[in-house]
């Protein structure tokens, strides 16, 4: 019965044409020595890659991404395995790794910015806005405990999400054909936490 809060830095690593850094803070109840759920709120920006420009600039290339700005929700923790490592100083270094499963909602940032309408069209270019999709995620990770009360965590983690073509259409335009994409995202996590 013991509470964790954290802060993580994470890099989703599974997007071609941006880099996407986020920040997430942990509330984590541990209800047994192996069972605990978390709860986590994350945000984000991402920064085009070189790749985007050279498409768009040399080859009029525009393409249309998906940006992650938020990711909220939930996870159940199974903690099987713990163990120590002593240092040359005789120094033991505790750890734990941990397996996570659950639910959040990812939100998706849409912008227009590789659309060109035509100016006697019907139908006027979209506003940029972000659109929620529920999410599943499962991963794995390990804490090093520093003290009784501190650890340093880093985490893999897979988040599966389906997106609406309509969405991400240029216009509202009722004619365009509606499909649904499954948008695996692998994110790497990197933090800290305290224990009370």
């Amino acid at each position: 019965m013991k509470f964790e809060l954290g802060l993580e830095g994470l890099i989703i690593t599974s997007q071609a044409f941006i880099y996407t850094y986020m920040i997430s803070g942990i509330v984590a109840l541990h209800l047994t020595e192996q069972f605990g759920v978390e709860f986590n709120g994350t945000f984000g920006t991402s920064i085009d890659k070189d790749d985007k420009l050279t498409l768009e600039d040399d080859y009029s290339i525009k393409t249309q991404i998906i940006r992650i700005s938020s990711m909220v929700g939930g996870n159940l923790l199974w903690t099987p395995i713990y163990g120590k490592y002593q240092l040359s100083s005789g120094r033991l270094i505790y750890f734990d790794t941990y397996l996570s499963g659950g639910m959040s909602n990812t939100g998706v940032e849409y912008q227009f910015d590789h659309c060109n309408i035509d100016k006697n069209s019907e139908y006027q270019l979209k506003s940029d806005y972000v659109a929620s999709y529920p999410t599943f995620s499962v991963g794995i990770g390990q804490r090093f405990f520093v003290s009784k009360k501190s650890s340093f965590r880093w985490a893999l983690k897979s988040h599966i999400f389906s997106t609406n073509s309509k969405d991400g259409a240029c216009t509202d335009n009722p004619n365009i054909a509606e499909t649904t994409t499954q948008q695996p995202n692998s994110t790497v996590h990197f933090g800290y936490s305290r224990f009370f």
